[in-house]
């Protein structure tokens, strides 16, 4: 009876190897980093209602808002706020290219229902 086998994987090691260069454990703690200055980078004000929740493959900040006119304000200084993301990610060692504000995701990122 021939062996059916569903992977390229010969032992758990292999598996570990490749689950670590997915999940790229020190890339992930460096978004993290910036996304905790997403205070200083969008402003003390904006920041209350918006938050940054991935980075896209291709370098896209992805920021969830809490309504369309929030949207619309990081709209008009997303120059300024790219400007300030791409200071930080420097600094991390990331690169950011680009900034997608949108409204339609805040209820999945943000459980808090006052803020």
């Amino acid at each position: 009876m021939e062996k059916i086998l569903y992977s390229n994987f010969e032992s758990v090691g292999d598996i570990l190897s490749e689950l670590k260069k997915k999940l790229q454990p020190k890339k992930q703690s460096k978004v993290l980093t910036l996304f905790l200055a997403w205070n200083e980078i969008a402003g003390q004000k904006l920041a209350q209602f918006s938050k940054p929740v991935g980075l896209s493959k291709d370098k896209t900040l992805i920021v969830a808002c809490k309504n369309s006119m929030i949207s619309q304000e990081l709209y008009l200084q997303k120059q300024r706020i790219l400007n300030s993301a791409q200071f930080y990610a420097e600094s991390l060692k990331l690169t950011v290219k680009d900034i997608c504000f949108s409204h339609k995701i805040w209820g999945k990122y943000n459980s808090e229902e006052g803020r």
